[in-house]
């Protein structure tokens, strides 16, 4: 017998298939899971994400990176953000 081009006929394909059916099911439950927690959270008043950058922060940062005195790694350094948040905040203006 064949199920989606598994010979199930066999012990080996008996293994395959089952343990394929084994992962897309976990998949499926740590899915439900998650969402489960997720709107758990929500109904706790939780927000999800990091918190926004202080506006202090964001305004030295501008000013450190517009006098053109500094590296990045020297204003990431100085303000405490990591490279990829001053890039963020950088191409939104």
């Amino acid at each position: 017998m064949s199920i989606l081009g598994v010979d199930t006929s066999t012990p080996a394909g008996k293994l395959y298939f089952y343990y394929g059916w084994l992962g897309g099911n976990e998949v499926e439950t740590i899915r439900e899971s998650t969402q489960a927690g997720l709107q758990a959270a929500r109904a706790r008043g939780r927000k999800g994400g990091r918190p926004p950058l202080d506006k202090s922060k964001v305004e030295m940062a501008l000013l450190l990176y517009d006098s053109r005195k500094y590296t990045i790694k020297e204003i990431t350094e100085q303000i405490g953000v990591s490279k990829a948040k001053l890039y963020q905040v950088l191409n939104v203006r």
